[in-house]
């Protein structure tokens, strides 16, 4: 009753702000405060509080906020005119004291997110709820959840599975779906009219045909179908591991995650430790929240190269250390033996030690009693398994003590053997290592030259147990004073950042990101001369030159675009075995900005100068042609990716599964059988259902697809086990025979 009391008041406060702008902070007249002249203040009022959301992106809240008020207000604004009235409604709750913006320099965060401030305020994200949600019928749910990510470019062209088929006079013509079109047809009197426009098609009555036609099209993308896999994963909170985080941050001499005071607000080591305790507490409200749900279950979205994401939540599982190690699997299975040899093998992967499959697991054995130790007293032999052997920091410390405690629970007191009956809820994880030149092989196999392809198959781990990133860390020489470990993760961020298309800058940034202290006490010149010294030896004979190859044969697939299209950039787009359709467009714009308060304290205090720019752009009709090739490269490696992941999520009928782009998790005794399915879906894409190649010359240049290819390299993931897994070599064996009939 207090908080409708507080919202009634703050929603009239609003209004009158909004109706009287001149009356309230010195506010002045402006085009902004001009747009709302007319109209109900009052509901505007109540459609703004009600999308404000905790961590919001302060750019995109404004946009979904005007477009939230323009449908209620059955109101038409251009682009610019939209970002106005999200920005003046931004900026009088904050001078209301309602929220404020804060930057975030976070990895997914490089940009300004709303803070409440008011804890009467602020609505749950419908990306996650604690039941089930229904199937995708369209790309947007009626929470304004989106199917596909908003591309960087304006979605004029961008169409998507899910709408009614267009009548052509004579003939059907099944096409896909405009997001505002169909946000338009779904609660507007256009939708209705337009759909009960057209003719009859199938005995379906006109007011069904929509519905119905939505309803096929999800039985015909496998896509789709694997979104919907997905998204019917059902979590918890682990409650011991988030007990234990919360101690550690409050025990710790420099908590969990430091808190530092900004002394020059431009270092960059300042702002990146401000934007991970932001960010950390952010993660640790929400598990707050959701851990009084005993499940709950979250949206998914993929952005224009298939590529799959848990959700627009600040936490889920495809986060950091921290959003993973909280969340488990709500339904649990009884562990085996198969699964109790996944879970030392995980534990393993997290402690960071290298070597095969079966030497993994004997390390695992051997520090079995160790680990237990450690999450019986985790708060006190921090400072022991927040370390690797060489004593230097983990990547995923939390979920490597979680791991641990798994297996405390797992196990017998005395022998430290499998507990018959225990139901396990942690999900196992296993990765595609060197993805990227690994579908860089298979094209090279299929497509330019077979020697180089076996060669780079060889050193990407497709052929034999070679580590690439260790190899090269090997060869190329960047500072001398770094271990092994980190030259390791600083050549992994030459690798694959460069595949993509990216130079020197970019991957100096990402080096920098890294935190290891002897990159971050170099210059900003002298990190991105490192970062090119790295990138020219990889063209190096005993390297990969074949990145190069690959970029070469992307440009002057490019180039032949442009030409066949009288020196125009058309949208390049290619369909993938799974039903969906790659589209590439990014368009030429310029940007512009408008104002917002930080905080009222600091509006108060120095007016304009305490306002946060926030920026927008205006995007022309002419497609940029130097995003279109820099984009291609990552688009064609991304797409590969995305095709493997829509194929494993959606035959994988061991639920639940959940997908990290080019690696995956599921419960521990279903790790074997994931391999197989992630074989199949691997060397699958490269086989005759896939050719992604040939499939992009022939969908933008017509190229014919070939009569003749080569038999991809069966993924071996675990060939020292083959004797152990007789499944691998059955799946290997009927893959083999079906290439063979297909070639024949």
């Amino acid at each position: 009753m207090e908080q409708d009391i507080v919202l009634n008041a703050k929603r009239l406060e609003l209004a009158l702000r909004l109706e009287h702008p001149n009356e309230y902070d010195k506010q002045k007249k402006s085009s902004r405060s001009d747009l709302f002249i007319g109209r109900n203040y009052h509901r505007v009022a109540t459609v703004a509080l009600q999308q404000l959301s905790e961590h919001a992106k302060a750019t995109a809240w404004c946009f979904d906020t005007a477009a939230a008020v323009c449908l209620a207000e059955n109101w038409e604004l251009n682009q610019r005119e939209r970002f106005k009235v999200g920005t003046f409604l931004l900026h009088q709750m904050v001078l209301m004291g309602l929220c404020e913006l804060e930057f975030s320099d976070h990895a997914n965060y490089k940009c300004y997110v709303i803070v409440i401030r008011h804890p009467a305020l602020g609505r749950e994200e419908t990306s996650t709820s604690p039941t089930p949600f229904p199937p995708w019928t369209s790309e947007e749910d009626d929470d304004g959840n989106c199917l596909t990510a908003k591309p960087t470019y304006p979605p004029d062209e961008w169409q998507f599975t899910g709408a009614p088929p267009r009548w052509l006079g004579d003939k059907w013509e099944e096409r896909f779906w405009h997001p505002t079109v169909d946000q338009r047809m779904r609660q507007g009197d256009f939708g209705r009219e337009l759909i009960n426009s057209l003719p009859p098609a199938n005995d379906v009555p006109a007011n069904e045909r929509h519905k119905v036609y939505k309803q096929e099209n999800v039985e015909k993308a496998q896509w789709l179908r694997a979104i919907e896999h997905v998204e019917s994963n059902a979590y918890r909170i682990n409650q011991d591991m988030l007990d234990l985080v919360d101690t550690l941050d409050n025990t710790l001499p420099k908590k969990l995650v430091p808190e530092t005071k900004v002394k020059k607000p431009t270092a960059k080591k300042t702002k990146r430790t401000k934007a991970k305790r932001r960010i950390f507490d952010a993660v640790m409200k929400r598990a707050v929240q959701l851990a009084e749900h005993e499940r709950f279950y979250q949206r998914c979205f993929v952005d224009y190269r298939g590529r799959i994401f848990l959700s627009r939540s600040i936490l889920n599982y495809q986060g950091d250390d921290l959003a993973r190690s909280l969340i488990e699997f709500a339904d649990g299975v009884e562990l085996d033996k198969d699964g109790f040899e996944a879970l030392l093998l995980h534990a393993a992967n997290l402690a960071e030690f290298k070597g095969t499959v079966l030497q993994r697991q004997q390390y695992a054995r051997r520090n079995l009693t160790e680990w237990i130790g450690y999450a019986k007293e985790p708060v006190k032999t921090y400072s022991k398994w927040s370390v690797d052997e060489n004593r230097e920091a983990l990547d995923d410390p939390l979920l490597f003590i979680r791991a641990c405690m798994e297996l405390r629970d797992a196990t017998t007191s005395t022998r430290h053997v499998l507990r018959k009956g225990f139901i396990s809820h942690i999900p196992v994880e296993i990765d595609q290592s060197n993805s990227v030149v690994q579908h860089i092989a298979l094209m090279h196999n299929n497509a330019w030259n077979y020697d180089s392809a076996k060669a780079l198959a060889i050193k990407s781990g497709l052929i034999g147990h070679a580590d690439l990133y260790t190899e090269l860390a090997k060869t190329i020489e960047i500072l001398p004073e770094l271990s092994d470990k980190e030259r390791r993760k600083l050549i992994k961020k030459v690798v694959v950042p460069r595949a993509y298309g990216s130079g020197a800058e970019k991957i100096a940034d990402q080096w920098y990101d890294l935190g290891i202290p002897a990159i971050d006490r170099l210059s900003d010149d002298r990190r991105v001369a490192l970062a090119q010294s790295a990138i020219d030896s990889l063209s190096h004979p005993d390297a990969i030159p074949e990145i190069r190859e690959f970029h070469q044969r992307v440009d002057r697939f490019f180039n032949d675009v442009v030409a066949q299209n009288n020196g125009t950039t058309p949208p390049i787009k290619w369909p993938m075995p799974t039903g969906f359709t790659v589209e590439l467009a990014p368009l030429y714009s310029k940007p512009y900005w408008e104002r917002v308060a930080h905080s009222k304290r600091q509006h108060d205090k120095s007016g304009y100068r305490g306002h946060a720019q926030l920026k927008a752009r205006e995007w022309s009709g002419r497609i940029n042609t130097g995003k279109t090739v820099k984009a291609l490269k990552a688009a064609v490696i991304h797409s590969c990716d995305a095709a493997v992941a829509h194929k494993v999520c959606e035959e994988f009928d061991l639920n639940p599964i959940i997908p990290i782009h080019d690696a995956w998790a599921c419960h521990a005794n279903f790790v074997r059988y994931l391999r197989s399915h992630f074989m199949s879906g691997f060397n699958g894409l490269h086989g005759p259902a896939g050719l992604p190649w040939y499939t992009i010359l022939q969908s933008n240049l017509g190229t014919p697809l070939p009569s003749h290819f080569r038999i991809p390299w069966i993924y071996n993931v675990w060939p020292e086990e083959d004797e152990l897994r007789p499944e691998i070599q059955e799946v290997n064996k009927l893959y083999v025979e079906l290439l063979r009939e297909g070639i024949s």
